[in-house]
Order: C-alpha cells, then structure tokens, then sequence
C-alpha cells in the first residue's frame, strides 16, 4: 500500500498542531515578559537559552499554522481568507491603539508614585513606537491576502513550492531597502522590512506559510501517518541536530554570539534560520502526535491548550497591554530575573481572565440575539 494517495484521506482535526501553538504561546508569553518590560539587557542565561530556543518556533509556529490551515479548513474559500486577513490588519493597528493606552496608564500610574519627568522620553518614544508597530497580526493579514489570491487563481502545489524557494532566497537580498517614494515605500517597507518599528518581514515568514500549505498538502494525502510521521521525526531530527552543530561551530560555542546570532535572524531573513525553524517545528510535532497517541484522556492541561490555541489570537493581542501596562509602572525601566518572572505569571493570568470574560459575554450576547430571531 502506498503511503500517499491521490485523493484527500487524512481528513480529520490534526491536534498535534493545536498543542504546539498552545504550548509555544506560553513561551511568547515568557518572552515577552523580558522583551516588553525592557529587561533583556538585565536577562539571565534562562532567558537567553529559552529565547533561542524560541526563535525556533514561536512566531514560525504560528504563521506555518496558518498555511496548513488552509489546506485543512473545508469551509474557507479566497472570499472569507481576503475578510480574515484584512480583519488581521485592522487588528494589528486595533492593538496598537490598546498598546499606547496601556503606556499612558502606565505613566500616570507611575505618576502617582515617581518623577513622570525622569522617564517622560522613555514613554514619548515607546508611544511613538507601538503607535505604528507591526508585529504578527499585520504580518498574518498580508500573508493571508497572498494566499487568498494564490488560491483563487487555483495555484499548483509546486508553485507554492517554488515560491517558497524565491521567498527565502529574495527576502535578505531586498531587507531594509529604501524605496524614496512617497506611501509606497511607506508600505513597501513594511512587507520587505527594515524599519525600527516592524517586528516581523512578511516576505520572510512567507516562505512559511507556504511551507505550512505544502505540507498540509501532502498530511492530508497521507495513507499512513504514523509511519509518514516516523519518516519525518527523523529527518527533521537530523536537519535540527545538524542545525545546532552548525551554529556551534560557527560561533565557537559562544552563547553570547549565539544568542545574538538568533535573536537577529529571528525577525530578519536567514534562509537558513526557515529551514532549521521547519525541521522544529514538524519535529516537535510528530513528538506531540506521538504522546497524544499513548494518551487515552483529555486532562485540564490538555483542555487550556487547546482552549489557548483556538483563542491565540485574543490571547496574543491581550497579553502585551497587561505588559507594557507593567513596563510604565516600572518606571519604563529594566526589571530583573524576579519581576519579569512576577510579570509572566501576572500577564498569564490576567490574559486568561480576559479571554475567557469576553468569550463567555460575547456568547452571551451571540445567543440572546440568536433566541430573539428564533421567537420572531
């Protein structure tokens, strides 16, 4: 028996893919709890090992996700993909709103107990900063514009291929060009990167995503997949072995070095950061698979990953108001290993809280208007 068909016949809900961007939001919330306060300067070794090991996979997770999303989703067509991504734009500048009202309440708060005056510059430039941030959620809308166009003109599989190939070789090439043209080079370089204030490259995280639609492509053609994940678990499992020696050998087994290395080809072009990124991601994956296979019962852990991975998206706007609320409070200043743990633990929390209060008003209000249509 061939271990692919022709026809879709792995259909079903791929949860080891649930999990992963489960438990790697946890990780971004980690992270983020050192990046946003402004404390990596003061991070420990934990941090930085943790960090590298998150560049790996955090934000690769998610738009790789994406991809494979729409290989997976029956009901998605380029109509509803064209609403989703430009909703995800609106989001992103939505958030920003959010993120400097939380550095206002965090000054005034700040105010009441230091000298605004002593960190006045610090919050006029974060303000400044996250009122034109981009970060996933802009990322995540242009990609899903891509490939709502890609689907619509009913694009081969070895063209997504293809592009992703064009993708990583392109994006260092073209990163941080100046176009001296007035709105285009405005909007050119948030797609190509560059600019201070753009977290992530779209053209860069593109090659994920279209590596996700790939490898759904072939998942969901597949007539084996315990066997199919075997084969994967160890070439991806070289690829990232491989990966570390060379990055070790590279750096002479500095992790000063390597954590520099990483923390800059996590958000600028390195093609070979995607591949290495890839083989995690799918690694990790086919672990997940694994131990979901042995597991006979769904347990409270299990139940709030995947209740995080259905909301990530609230989960990951939310999160970093709660952060950079904290950042002013602070005095916009550093904290250490304590006070960043504190505030992981806080922003955990109050994300979850928030989340969950808003789903459960949001049903709320879903279905006294849907029970009103049904007595009309």
């Amino acid at each position: 028996m061939s271990l692919f068909a022709k026809n879709e016949t792995n259909t079903g809900r791929q949860l080891e893919f649930d999990y992963l961007k489960g438990l790697f939001l946890i990780l971004i919330f980690y992270i983020h709890s050192y990046q946003g306060t402004g404390s990596v300067a003061n991070a420990d070794s934990v941090f930085k090992s943790l960090y590298c090991f998150g560049t790996l996979s955090t934000a690769a997770i998610y738009i790789f996700v994406l991809g494979f999303g729409t290989v997976y989703n029956r009901k998605i067509t380029p109509v509803k993909m064209t609403v989703s991504g430009i909703r995800l734009v609106f989001y992103q500048y939505l958030s920003n709103m959010f993120y400097v009202l939380a550095l206002f309440l965090g000054f005034e708060i700040f105010h009441l107990i230091g000298d605004a005056n002593a960190v006045r510059d610090d919050w006029e430039y974060l303000t400044g900063y996250y009122a034109q941030f981009i970060n996933i959620f802009f990322m995540s809308g242009i990609i899903y514009l891509i490939l709502a166009l890609l689907k619509l003109i009913k694009t081969p599989i070895i063209v997504y291929l293809l592009l992703a190939i064009i993708m990583v070789i392109i994006a260092p090439l073209i990163y941080g060009t100046e176009i001296d043209i007035p709105v285009l080079g405005y909007v050119l370089g948030l797609i190509i990167g560059g600019p201070a204030y753009v977290s992530f490259t779209v053209l860069y995280y593109l090659a994920y995503a279209l590596a996700g639609v790939l490898f759904g492509y072939v998942l969901i053609r597949t007539t084996d997949k315990k066997k199919f994940y075997r084969y994967v678990l160890i070439i991806c499992g070289i690829l990232a072995v491989a990966w570390w020696v060379y990055v070790g050998i590279r750096y002479g087994m500095d992790f000063e070095q390597i954590y520099d290395y990483l923390k800059q080809s996590y958000t600028k072009p390195d093609y070979l950061h995607v591949i290495a990124s890839i083989a995690h991601i799918l690694f990790f994956a086919t672990i997940i698979d694994f131990v979901l296979s042995k597991k006979k019962k769904t347990g409270a852990i299990s139940k709030q990953l995947l209740y995080m991975s259905t909301h990530i998206s609230k989960h990951y706007a939310i999160h970093m108001f709660y952060v950079l609320a904290i950042r002013g409070i602070a005095g916009f200043a550093g904290l250490g290993t304590l006070g960043c743990l504190i505030t992981f633990v806080i922003i955990t929390v109050l994300t979850e809280c928030t989340v969950r209060v808003y789903n459960m008003v949001y049903d709320r209000i879903k279905n006294r208007g849907a029970g009103r249509v049904n007595a009309n």
